[in-house]
């Protein structure tokens, strides 16, 4: 449950009953409405966080897995590279799970709009790797994990607060 007070500031009710009022204006204009649904069927931070370490610490990863994923954040990490995308800002665990989701999300596009003829190589290069570039906030990419070409296409050229300090001189 959500009041709006204003076009990005939003009062939550969380599952525990909790109200607080967030800030959606670092959030791209597609996902505000489904951001603030998720947060109504949450609990809000305090009410988490007793449980949230337990639950953390109840999960074991063997070496196999560790070793997979240490591959897989490598082969998105060259990919970036190869592409001249900025590195990842954010928290210790946002920034590699938001470069692999990177690297996941364009190839996705690139197969979706180049590999199914709807855009050109050059096409896909100005309206997607080109955009990409500006944004270098993992949150950006987490948060768009499950979205669809177009809200990718829409959110990449107008990403909100995602692409600061990305300025490349070169």
């Amino acid at each position: 449950m959500s009041t709006a007070t204003a076009t990005t500031n939003i009062i939550v009710t969380h599952a525990c009953g909790h109200a607080h009022a967030r800030d959606l204006s670092d959030t791209a204009a597609s996902l505000r409405s489904d951001k603030a649904k998720w947060w109504a069927t949450q609990e809000c931070k305090p009410c988490n966080a007793e449980t949230f370490a337990a639950r953390q610490r109840a999960k074991p990863v063997s070496a196999e897995v560790k070793a997979a994923r240490a591959a897989r954040l490598q082969t998105a990490l060259d990919d970036a590279q190869r592409m001249n995308l900025p590195p990842l800002q954010g928290s210790e665990k946002q920034i590699p799970y938001g470069t692999e989701l990177r690297y996941d999300a364009l190839r996705l596009l690139y197969e979706e709009l180049v590999q199914s003829e709807r855009m050109t190589e050059d096409e896909y290069d100005e309206k997607v790797t080109t955009l990409a570039r500006r944004i270098n906030r993992a949150k950006f990419w987490i948060e768009h994990k499950e979205s669809s070409v177009d809200d990718f296409l829409l959110d990449l050229a107008d990403p909100g607060d995602q692409n600061i300090g990305t300025e490349n001189p070169y």
